[in-house]
């Protein structure tokens, strides 16, 4: 019987030695104390119940597209993930779709993907490219999933663009981003004034009534 010490559960299970001792203390882990105090875990127990959480995270397929009018393209990324998914036979699949801007932080299916990860029940993540996760900052997900032992597959390599070419799309998109929001909160307030005119108006008509 091998015993390894905290630190090295620690590892195995891609967390902090403060989630260990909070999982020893709720019972999920099984640990002896040495004569100077310090915690102790049987290697071949751990090894069986990494196994076991293994088995129980999820593969999440996430596919997602900035506009209504390509929903064409989301279905054609669904299906594709989806046949990745039966072709290599994954387990407790769960599939997160979307529309939405790629600079949106607070889609919903982002949302559930990342809360789904920090809470280690992600084994795999596929997506069909890479910027369909985020627009930029895709490299801070990257380190999330590496932090806590996520796979992440991106079926789809786009072809190397020159750097000019890139910043251009790049602007582009905050401008699209950002008119919209503009357009957005214009139309927003056209409607209110007209829902005060017809208030007021209204009100008119019935105090003339009276």
């Amino acid at each position: 019987m091998t015993w390894i010490s905290i630190g090295k559960v620690a590892e195995f299970f891609g967390v902090t030695t403060q989630s260990i001792r909070d999982w020893t203390k709720q019972g999920r882990l099984e640990a002896i104390r040495t004569l100077g105090g310090h915690r102790r875990y049987n290697l071949e127990g751990i090894e069986k119940k990494l196994g076991f959480e293994n088995e129980n995270k999820k593969t999440i397929l996430y596919s997602r597209v900035s506009a209504h009018d390509q929903k064409e393209d989301l279905v054609r990324q669904k299906q594709e993930l989806k046949n990745y998914s039966e072709k290599h036979k994954t387990s407790n699949v769960v599939e997160i779709s979307e529309i939405g801007s790629g600079l949106n932080y607070e889609k919903r299916g982002l949302k559930k993907l990342l809360s789904l990860i920090l809470n280690d029940n992600v084994k795999q993540v596929v997506v069909s490219y890479k910027d369909r996760l985020m627009r930029f900052a895709t490299q801070i997900l990257e380190q999330v999933c590496t932090a806590k032992n996520v796979e992440l597959v991106v079926l789809n390599e786009r072809p190397e663009k020159k750097f000019e070419e890139v910043v251009v799309e790049d602007v582009l998109s905050v401008l699209t981003v950002y008119c919209a929001k503009i357009y957005g909160r214009r139309s927003h307030e056209r409607r209110k004034k007209r829902q005060n005119k017809k208030r007021t108006s209204t009100g008119v008509s019935n105090s003339n009534k009276e």
